[in-house]
């Protein structure tokens, strides 16, 4: 248990890329806003070379940006986080999801002797090499917060000591049921236009388990963002191997086609902001799966790089061989029955209110002599 001294507990949030910084961010800003914790946010990995979560994004608080190393196919300068953790004597470490680079971010943590609590375990995509990575934090970690039930029960499965599993919820929602959404008029001065319900929102990552399905997907989506009358608005993907010709696309859409623009670093607000007032989002980001329900926004998720999650009744699917026929599906999607049914939903995934109940269980165990010992 906690000891019965004072001194906060010292918690760092370690985040890697975008896609995991939607889901850290409230953890981090509710540690600090905390009296149990002395709160910590250090920036690496695909961070440094995006050049991502500029000052304004952070709001004036502070973070520690580590050295990038260019030579490590992660960018994780493992030394320099080692350092980092053992010079703000960490205890505990929040990290989340299944991004590659959280296998050297918990080496770092094991080495510097702070326990790992990792959130979005117990997940499954079949179409990325995902899965694996994500259990291997799983095995390292000390703590579980997942999404929901089936998640903790694929945990537990591995071994996982039922007391260090809580089934919190996903953070990343919280923002979307406490804080006020951005509104059309609010987008409209960063976006350059308004956006509206005949609008949609593509965002398509590498298919890391296929790269011919990369390949059919960029080719199929091409087509329909040609073809869509309204306007499209195209999220950049993330570094995953192939994510190069993905971008290249994007890029060559937006220059030929004036209802089609790329957009390379919205921020998570403006992103939801985003989501919430267009039509559909497209494509197969996460984003589709568990953040688009909360926004009441209906999505098309694309081939087999989602396969495997649960999924709301705002989440339609399109198969590798259905591509051909992506225009008249989001067409349904846009449709005012599907709309008003998406407003209803109910999001698997969480209710919003993860925060307090992960920074109420990593202050029960942080200081619990059990912790560290891995059964």
């Amino acid at each position: 248990m906690q000891s019965a001294g004072n001194e906060p507990i010292r918690l760092a949030v370690i985040t890697t890329s975008r896609s995991d910084f939607g889901s850290l961010e409230p953890v981090w800003r509710g540690a600090r806003a905390d009296c149990r914790f002395a709160a910590h946010l250090l920036i690496c990995g695909q961070h440094l070379a995006a050049q991502t979560l500029p000052a304004e994004e952070l709001g004036g608080a502070p973070a520690m940006r580590l050295p990038a190393a260019p030579e490590a196919i992660d960018g994780i300068a493992q030394r320099a986080l080692v350092e980092a953790l053992r010079a703000r004597r960490i205890e505990v470490v929040f990290v989340g999801g299944d991004r590659y680079e959280l296998l050297s971010v918990a080496e770092c943590c094991t080495f510097a002797g702070a326990a790992i609590a990792h959130c979005s375990g117990g997940e499954r995509t079949f179409g990325a090499f995902d899965d694996q990575l994500r259990d291997a934090v799983t095995k390292m970690a000390h703590l579980h917060f997942v999404a929901h039930r089936e998640a903790a029960e694929r945990v537990i499965s591995m071994q996982e000591e039922p007391w260090r599993v809580t089934v919190s919820g996903d953070p990343g929602l919280d923002p979307i049921a406490h804080a006020p959404r951005l509104s059309p008029e609010e987008l409209e001065p960063l976006l350059g236009v308004r956006p509206a319900k005949n609008d949609v929102v593509v965002a398509l990552h590498p298919v890391t388990r296929s790269a011919e399905e990369t390949e059919v997907l960029v080719r199929a989506l091409v087509r329909f963002c040609q073809d869509f009358a309204g306007r499209i608005f195209l999220s950049t993907p993330n570094g995953d191997p192939g994510s190069e010709a993905i971008q290249q696309a994007w890029q060559s859409l937006a220059e030929q086609s004036p209802h089609c623009r790329l957009f390379p670093s919205l921020g998570a607000k403006v992103f939801r902001g985003l989501v919430a007032a267009c039509g559909a989002l497209v494509g197969n980001s996460s984003a589709g799966v568990w953040e688009s329900p909360s926004l009441g926004t209906p999505s098309l998720d694309c081939g087999t790089r989602q396969s495997g999650r649960i999924r709301s009744t705002t989440v339609w699917s399109c198969g590798v061989d259905q591509a051909g026929a992506l225009a008249a599906k989001v067409q349904h999607l846009l449709s005012p029955e599907v709309q008003a049914a998406c407003r209803q939903t109910v999001n698997p995934y969480g209710d919003g209110n993860a925060v307090p109940r992960i920074l109420d269980a990593i202050a029960k165990s942080a200081r619990d002599t059990r912790l560290r010992i891995k059964l």
